[in-house]
């Protein structure tokens, strides 16, 4: 390739690269709602309800956490921690873990952690893995945030008909 042709293909990658940087829709900055400023931060869940599943009633539950985050389910005693963490950088990491002790004193612990992009559009926060064109599995809630309160409703919860509540405390 001439010097003029390779010059040429090196200032239109310049240009593209350029074009691709500056083509970010800054509705995908969390930063750019003023909402999102009072979401930042660490929530801890005590209260998640799932209602309205009509083709998978089992799955309608309440957990109730706000009294206390240990029940005794079939004699074994169950200790839960739950929490979301939104992160600046448009990440949001939700964490459980669940101590189970048997009557005998045995102890299981099950941890789980999941890590995904998000958005705020107004009220609406959408929560998807993946990124670019690989996302997929997204959740829309409708938020709202009084003082340390912070209320998620979603109606998007699967293909059951499911709606969800989360109640979170900031920490």
């Amino acid at each position: 390739m001439s010097y003029l042709a390779n010059k040429k293909a090196s200032v239109f990658i310049l240009f593209l690269f350029a074009v691709m940087v500056t083509a970010c829709n800054k509705d995908d900055d969390p930063m750019e709602n003023p909402l999102a400023a009072e979401l930042i931060g660490k929530w801890n869940i005590n209260y998640v309800e799932i209602s309205g599943c009509t083709d998978l009633p089992e799955l309608n539950q309440v957990f109730d956490l706000t009294s206390s985050n240990c029940f005794t389910e079939e004699g074994d005693e169950v200790c839960l921690e739950s929490y979301l963490e939104f992160m600046d950088n448009g990440q949001r990491l939700y964490f459980f873990e669940s101590v189970t002790t048997t009557p005998s004193g045995v102890v299981t612990t099950e941890t789980n952690e999941d890590t995904r992009g998000y958005t705020l559009e107004g009220n609406t926060l959408k929560t998807c893995k993946g990124e670019g064109e690989l996302v997929f599995e997204c959740t829309e809630y409708q938020i709202s945030i009084a003082g340390d309160q912070l209320t998620m409703v979603s109606s998007s919860i699967g293909s059951e008909g499911c709606t969800e509540e989360i109640r979170a405390v900031r920490e």
